[in-house]
């Protein structure tokens, strides 16, 4: 599409000294309305724009050529596209704010943040953004091995309590419970109590 219209501008400013000014709009009203039917509902502003720029610069009987439903849909979704194409730089432009100021103090509640932003733009928006696969990579194994540790720590605690609780009267079914408990701790959470807890 875009090569089409590139292609008729270069022809119409070629045959410019030879086609009267009435048969060249007619020409580019022709071009206009097809190009019109062309467009998406959802086209993007790269999209729109040409046919725009085309229509705003043939005279004003020449617009009044083309048909009122098509100029009205044209200035409708030049117009839409503009709001979409502003709404998508301040997404992209809030996403990257995001990447910068991921480090070692990111939460995973802001990670997680970031995640859901950047899933929300498409493709060729997810493109623009720089740093993002190498910096939430790094985020992530932080908060992973944050995350185990924390886990290993109440891990630790709770069986700590569970055998700071016995006593000479404790049964042999809450010894080993204590056991278990103990045995289903990860090697670095066992490393976290002392020998004498565990004598």
């Amino acid at each position: 599409v875009v090569g089409l219209r590139a292609k008729a501008k270069e022809i119409t400013a070629l045959l410019q000294s030879y086609i009267p000014l009435a048969k060249l709009e007619e020409h580019e009203v022709r071009i206009i309305t097809a190009e019109i039917k062309n467009l998406k509902e959802d086209a993007l502003l790269a999209d729109v724009k040409p046919v725009y720029d085309l229509y705003m610069s043939i005279s004003e009987d020449a617009r009044k050529q083309v048909e009122e439903a098509g100029s009205k849909l044209l200035i409708e979704l030049y117009n839409k596209a503009i709001a979409n194409d502003t709404v998508t730089k301040d997404a992209i432009k809030k996403v990257q704010e995001m990447v910068d100021k991921l480090g070692d103090k990111t939460t995973r509640e802001e990670l997680n943040a970031l995640l859901d932003a950047y899933d929300a733009l498409d493709e060729e928006s997810q493109k623009q953004i720089v740093d993002y696969d190498e910096k939430v990579e790094a985020v992530e194994e932080r908060l992973i091995l944050q995350e185990t540790t924390d886990k290993d720590r109440l891990a630790v605690q709770n069986v700590i309590t569970m055998i700071a609780a016995l006593n000479d009267e404790s049964t042999e079914e809450e010894i080993l419970e204590v056991r278990e408990a103990y045995n289903a701790l990860t090697e670095t959470g066992k490393d976290l109590i002392s020998k004498g807890t565990r004598e």
